[in-house]
């Protein structure tokens, strides 16, 4: 065994690559993302490569009894591989951005496609190479010097990138996991609504301004789904990303760029708009996304009506076709592989790629999957078609519900939509539509049990097109406007098309207080409402502040203001 020793090495480091370092450290990393413990994401994919490195070490055996020539071709592919994927992992991800299809935007870029899979497939064939040449050259045995290179390389690859772990670990030690599945969102009081009257907001992830213009141009039809609605071209959000969008929009509590876990803590606990709705007679339901929005159930449990406790037994999927072992493989293999070849493994997942990594007994049928993504929205619109709403509610209600929308581009969502090509392509105006669709259903629901005139509907991205998409730097000073879709119908307004305006300088930091004032509740502390800025053509700065995320820790980026009209990039000043 001691003469195999090179090849134990070598099938350690290869598998251990694949199968556990990257995806442990992005789970160590990304925590408040996954659905899962750390020992449910740690040890299946440690007895995976483990139990992978015992079957590649029987391989190389066999293959070494079979001719020795077989055992060094396989030596030194799986040594190249071993060198590339690391290389790979390590330097040449530059461009790689985060899982969804946003992800695949280099796919855009030949020139770097081409280099890196160059790069790639040099560092992958060196092993090979070196192995040829130094035996004419130094009068070595070709096994000698391939013993060597195998066990000194595969050793020192393992060792930096157990040492790399180790490092993450420690850095991110008192991050704790926002695992918990003794609670859960349900969808069905939120279908319950107020014969009354109602606030309903609907969050429609990276519904950007001028892609909306953009679906609507390409979709003339939603000019009369949204009947009564007024979009408002002039707002701006405060930040580019979800988090910390929509939590500081109904808590007003500005995040200060230090612990998350802190600041969601902090923000819930606080009074905010959902305690001065509940004092007015108000029940309130949230739908929203648990790592960007709430982190912990008991953060929201004393805030809205509808988190219920999920007494069934959980059940971790291991192994199943969207379990832990699977996804995290690809997900691994999407990030040690070159450009060209990631979309294989990467493409197929969404932002709530994680949510598939748990199962129930008798899962309730009105759960909502904790990681809103495109399959979320699916099951929403389901729900909504197969039960429906109602009018049964005795309190009036406010009810917001986070959908995915334009944040990844979805076949499925697409398809919602009754003018879809099942064989065309799919982007994120298709997906709009798709997403609008699911609106429109909800529309009509409301207008066939008579409450779609006195409820007040707000529609509305957290955000708009994210910083890349307009800039080549990454951390992130802006190249032209972000302007974020708002789309409001009033209780009581004027039936029709959607109308524009174009005048009324609004942002999200208005939100908490225009709620409250369609609830017909004192607004004031919390500043001018949608409705005071547009009656009295009050002018107002808007500030978005952009900031960058490495490894799940938030550094600020550029601070603008905005004043006058913001689709006009002149009027956007740098602060800092």
């Amino acid at each position: 065994m001691q003469k195999k020793i090179d090849e134990i090495i070598l099938s350690l480091s290869l598998m251990f690559t694949v199968f556990f370092f990257s995806s442990v450290e992005i789970y160590i990393d990304n925590k408040n993302e996954f659905v899962v413990e750390g020992k449910d994401i740690i040890i299946p994919l440690l007895i995976t490569a483990l139990a992978a490195a015992a079957i590649n070490f029987a391989v190389l055996f066999i293959a070494g009894k079979i001719h020795p020539v077989l055992n060094a071709f396989i030596k030194c592919t799986e040594l190249g591989a071993v060198l590339a994927l690391y290389s790979q992992y390590m330097f040449f991800n530059g461009e790689m951005l985060n899982i969804g299809d946003d992800s695949f935007a280099y796919m855009q870029n030949d020139a770097l496609i081409n280099k890196n899979f160059t790069v790639f497939t040099v560092i992958f064939l060196l092993p090979a190479v070196i192995t040829l040449t130094a035996v004419p050259l130094k009068k070595v045995k070709a096994k000698t010097v391939l013993k060597n290179m195998t066990l000194y390389i595969s050793a020192l690859v393992f060792v930096m990138q157990l040492a790399g772990l180790f490092g993450e670990t420690v850095q991110n030690i008192n991050k704790k996991s926002t695992a918990d599945s003794e609670y859960y969102i349900a969808y069905e009081p939120a279908m319950s609504l107020s014969a009354d009257g109602n606030v309903i907001v609907f969050i429609v992830d990276m519904l950007d301004g001028e892609w909306m213009e953009t679906a609507l141009v390409d979709y003339p039809e939603l000019m009369e789904c949204f009947d009564g609605f007024t979009f408002y071209r002039n707002n701006v959000s405060e930040y580019p990303y979800t988090f910390p969008s929509i939590t500081q929009m109904v808590t007003r509590e500005e995040y200060d760029f230090g612990d998350w876990e802190d600041y969601f803590a902090r923000a819930w606990k606080n009074r905010n708009i959902l305690d001065d709705l509940k004092e007015a007679g108000y029940d309130a339901d949230l739908l929203i996304d648990k790592p960007n929005a709430y982190e912990l159930s008991e953060n929201i449990r004393d805030k809205c009506e509808n988190v219920k406790p999920l007494e069934n037994a959980v059940k971790i999927n291991y192994f199943g076709e969207l379990g832990i072992i699977k996804v995290m493989t690809d997900i691994s293999l999407g990030t040690h592989l070159p450009y060209v070849l990631k979309p294989i493994f990467l493409e197929k997942y969404d932002s709530g790629f994680s949510a598939t990594f748990i199962v129930y007994n008798d899962l309730p049928e009105d759960y909502m999957v904790r990681v809103v993504g495109s399959g979320n929205d699916i099951n929403f619109y389901n729900y909504l078609k197969k039960h429906g709403l109602n009018a049964d509610s005795q309190n009036k209600k406010f009810v917001l519900t986070h959908l995915n929308g334009m944040h990844d581009v979805s076949r499925e969502v697409s398809m919602l939509s009754p003018d879809f090509d099942k064989d065309g392509k799919c982007n994120k105006i298709t997906t709009a539509r798709g997403c609008f669709e699911i609106l429109g259903e909800y529309f009509e629901q409301l207008k066939n049990l008579g409450i779609y005139d006195n409820s007040t509907i707000i529609v509305l991205g957290d955000h708009g097109r994210p910083t890349y998409d307009i800039s080549q730097k990454k951390a992130y000073k802006l190249d032209d406007a972000i302007t974020t879709a708002l789309l409001i119908k009033p209780a009581n307004a004027e039936r029709g098309t959607l109308k524009l305006n174009d005048t009324a300088q609004l942002s999200h930091k208005n939100f908490a207080a225009s709620v409250l004032d369609y609830a017909g509740i004192e607004s004031d502390k919390y500043g001018p409402s949608y409705r005071e800025i547009e009656e009295n053509n009050i002018p107002q700065t808007r500030y978005f502040q952009t900031y960058v995320v490495e490894k799940n820790v938030f550094t600020k980026g550029a601070r603008y203001s905005v004043n006058g009209y913001a689709r006009d990039f002149n009027n956007w000043k740098l602060e800092e």
